[in-house]
């Protein structure tokens, strides 16, 4: 049996880099700006990848996947999605 798809966004291995995710739970399209939400798990952040793009930007959490428990921190998102304003909503564990 073989597969074929398009990869879309991250890749093989699993660093937390702007161009890999680390274990993304949930993922919601953004039609406005043709890009996918990404609950990046075990980067312990949210990030918006336009498709076609070789990185990601940050929406919420840290850049450097750590972990935190301030009002602007994350600790293990576990699902995101959009509503019909843009507002972004993110189930944090």
């Amino acid at each position: 049996m073989t597969s074929s798809g398009t990869q879309v966004a991250g890749g093989i291995g699993g660093a937390n880099t702007r161009t890999q995710l680390l274990y993304p739970r949930a993922v919601d399209f953004d039609s406005a700006s043709n890009s996918l939400i990404i609950a990046n798990y075990g980067g312990h952040n949210v990030v918006r990848w336009i498709l076609g793009a070789t990185n990601w930007t940050l929406l919420a959490g840290r850049a450097t996947g750590m972990p935190g428990s301030s009002a602007t921190d994350l600790n293990y998102p576990m699902d995101v999605t959009l509503d019909s304003y843009g507002n972004l909503y993110v189930a944090d564990t």
